[in-house]
């Protein structure tokens, strides 16, 4: 089933795949100050404390979104759970924003795939 998605993935052209990133929420963003996350990105969110960031990390954070936003034209996808903490996240999106459109499109669909990897195991753990 993993290899199935990632093929898929793989295959859309690349308007689709940057729909899929478009559809991302914001780390620590409205979405999750407003109780709008799935309750598997809520719990990602958390499992790091991007839902309780001091006001300064927060607008730290929310300022480099913004720029990686304007940048790319998607959102600053990350797989939470392999990044662990924050300074991690923090550095990652501070680093990847010097990267060409085409890098960050191929990173963001490799961590896309990510997530949904370890989605995928947990529901089968769960069974």
């Amino acid at each position: 089933m993993i290899a199935a998605f990632q093929s898929y993935l793989e295959r859309l052209p690349v308007e689709t795949k940057l729909k899929i990133l478009r559809l991302y929420p914001d780390l620590a963003g409205k979405m999750l100050d407003t109780n709008q996350l799935s309750e598997d990105s809520t719990n990602e969110h958390a499992s790091v404390g991007l839902d309780n960031l001091s006001p300064e990390d927060k607008t730290k954070l929310t300022d480099l979104n913004e720029s990686y936003k304007t940048k790319f034209g998607f959102p600053f996808v990350v797989c939470v759970r392999e990044a662990s903490k924050f300074e991690v996240i923090l550095r990652s999106v501070s680093e990847r924003i010097h990267h060409t459109v085409e890098q960050e499109l191929e990173i963001a669909l490799e961590e896309v795939k990510k997530i949904c990897r370890l989605r995928i195991l947990q529901l089968v753990d769960n069974l």
